[in-house]
């Protein structure tokens, strides 16, 4: 039985977030509070692997649309999947009831607050009578005035009403004939195909000693803890049987097992697992004080030749180890699962969350369907961005899944901007000649000028440079050392101050001070001053209008000429309450960015001169470099030509 798609309505903080696909591996992101956890709790209930206390309408139902419903009598569906049966289902259907019964083999299955389940399955009109005969003991006047009708049409009525016979079944089957009939399809015949669902969380960290006589009585009593299930998973993996370690006899044997056991499952785990050394997992069974018997997980370092217990681990390494056992465990399992992984790899290191990833596709993805939340980028896989599913706690239209990002607010797709980020990083070592700037507006009206220069046959920016800002001057030396100095050729375009640049680039950084006449100008004081304050007026038209003190336009006059333009703007602003007594370069530098075609021919003498000559000298530097790479334009010049 494949699922097709899940969906959920009046659950906690969902209305209803609408059919959302499933294939393969599903990922799920979504500010916290958002309704990702939920999602995936309530469809556990569809088929949950460990038994849970089901639905709890006053605890689960949405408080917000509470008065309209009724516990005692609102048979609310909660969790639906679509599913699509195999050629197995299929012709164990029709073996079953010697007939083909299906009108089409896609099924629903709901359970809803009453805690019961229900099958939408789409049955031929014609076999309908003789199926109802056949699943259930009727009494033989209705038997046989059942099987006096040819289709499920005629047992219903005519489009007046419902007929008397369909009243009497539905009296007699406690529920509406059709579906009472699907039920009991699903239930006696379909229900062991359904896949089971199993949540995992962060907390399912297995403890690294365990009493063995002790978790023989939870397992028989049926109360097992998260960290329990890891360990039953490891000794699966592992290939060893609970209750041969509880025999006090055969010690030699158990030690050799337990030897075993340590190398295979050290082999398959560590084989994703490269952050920290040469590890090896060990299993040894020990005795207390007082003769219990226990059995400790260490964790060696064979490069440094040391061993620790499990505990004293790293949170990060638990987790992967705990779950890596109990995802290794159903990987074998001959039985259908959907496995629900809430926030995995969430202490892990960023490499080693992509190595989960990895693991989760390659090993655990090809056999069952995965579905899993997150906050990270590196839990993302770029190839299937498309396929990210996106929650909110406020409906998104009419649902709260999406796979749409043009619907998501910012704070929702803000993980998915982070993986073309990361990816746009690693770019720039395609194109080792790097231009840091300090802030977003820098970059902005270096490229967009440069851009319009070059319109109007002038020089701009040789498309060589790659802008990178890097918000603050003294981030420059982290920044090379990332990407290293070796492999990068930088320049730094700064304002005059304390730009604590590192010793390798200090040859290379330039002053903005040496184009300007202040010597802490910004790249705006290379712009003329009446073409960057036409801009000023143009973004901030409103605020300016709004202003009590301000005419319709600030004037030259108004701000003087003593330092840099933009200081002078902020102190402007501040004086008159324009803008809530903010000014924002930025906001200046988008207005450029968005409005560029028409302010190309707007621009005067002194920008084209002071601004052409900027990007002649950027270009000497760049050919003074040993090795240059070129190509047809820059990384992101691309992005705002």
């Amino acid at each position: 039985m494949e699922l097709l798609g899940l969906r959920v309505q009046q659950y906690r903080c969902l209305t209803d977030t609408g059919w959302v696909d499933t294939d393969g591996l599903t990922c799920i992101i979504g500010k916290n509070e958002s309704g990702k956890t939920a999602f995936m709790r309530a469809v556990e209930q569809l088929n949950p692997a460990v038994q849970t206390d089901g639905f709890e309408p006053y605890q689960d139902y949405p408080r917000q649309n509470w008065s309209s419903f009724d516990p005692e009598t609102d048979e609310q569906v909660v969790a639906s999947g679509r599913f699509n049966l195999s050629d197995a289902e299929v012709d164990t259907l029709t073996e079953t009831y010697e007939a083909d019964i299906l009108d089409d083999r896609t099924i629903v299955v709901h359970r809803d607050y009453r805690n019961e389940r229900t099958w939408d399955i789409a049955l031929k009109d014609a076999v309908v009578p003789d199926l109802l005969t056949a699943c259930f003991d009727l009494p033989d006047e209705l038997e046989s005035r059942v099987g006096d009708c040819e289709s499920a049409r005629e047992l219903d009525g005519s489009e007046g009403g419902k007929s008397a016979l369909y009243q009497d079944l539905r009296d007699e089957l406690g529920a509406e004939p059709y579906q009472a009939l699907t039920n009991h399809i699903g239930e006696t015949v379909l229900a062991s195909s359904l896949p089971t669902f199993r949540f995992i969380n962060e907390y399912a960290i297995m403890d690294g000693t365990i009493a063995i006589d002790e978790i023989i009585k939870r397992v028989e009593d049926g109360a097992l803890s998260p960290g329990d299930q890891g360990f039953l998973s490891l000794l699966s993996v592992a290939d060893l049987d609970l209750e041969d370690l509880a025999d006090r006899e055969n010690w030699r044997e158990k030690q050799t097992a337990l030897e075993s056991a340590s190398a295979r499952i050290s082999d398959e785990a560590m084989s994703y697992w490269s952050q920290t050394g040469n590890l090896q997992i060990r299993l040894q069974e020990n005795t207390t004080d007082d003769d219990n018997r226990v059995l400790d997980l260490r964790v060696e370092n064979k490069q440094h030749n040391v061993s620790v217990e499990f505990a004293q681990r790293s949170r990060g390494f638990r987790w992967f180890f705990s779950s890596f056992c109990q995802l290794a465990e159903l990987r074998e399992a001959n039985e259908s699962l959907v496995l629900l992984l809430d926030e995995p790899g969430l202490n892990l290191h960023p490499r080693a969350k992509q190595q989960f990833l990895e693991f989760l596709g390659t090993d655990i993805g090809s056999d069952h369907t995965v579905i899993y939340t997150t906050h990270s980028p590196f839990m993302i896989d770029p190839a299937t961005v498309h396929r990210i599913q996106m929650v909110m706690a406020e409906p998104i239209g009419e649902t709260n899944l999406t796979s749409d990002v043009r619907l998501a607010d910012s704070h929702t797709k803000f993980p998915l901007r982070n993986v073309f980020e990361l990816d746009l990083m690693d770019t720039l070592l395609v194109n080792p000649q790097v231009l840091l700037v300090e802030q977003k507006a820098d970059h902005i009206i270096l490229n967009v000028v440069s851009r319009m220069l070059k319109n109007e046959g002038t020089d701009g920016l040789d498309d060589r440079w790659t802008v990178v800002p890097v918000v603050n001057q003294r981030n420059i030396q982290q920044f090379v050392s990332l990407f290293g100095a070796d492999r990068l050729d930088v320049v730094a375009l700064l304002s005059e101050g304390d730009t604590g640049e590192p010793t390798e680039i200090e040859a290379t950084t330039k002053s903005i001070a040496e184009f300007t006449d202040h010597r802490d100008g910004q790249l705006e004081d290379v712009l003329s001053e009446g073409f960057y304050l036409e801009l000023v007026n143009r973004a901030y038209a409103g605020a300016i209008e709004a202003a009590d003190t301000v005419g319709d336009q600030i004037e030259p006059a108004a701000i003087g000429d003593d330092g840099p333009i933009v200081k002078r703007l902020s102190q402007y602003f501040a004086d008159n309450n324009i803008n809530g007594g903010t000014f924002d370069r930025e906001e200046v530098a988008r207005y450029l960015q968005e409005n560029r075609d028409t302010l190309s021919e707007e621009l005067d003498k002194e920008t084209i001169r002071q601004f052409g000559r900027l990007c002649r000298d950027l270009t000497t530097r760049l050919e003074s470099f040993e090795r240059t790479t070129s190509r047809d334009s820059g990384l992101f010049s691309s992005l705002f030509g």
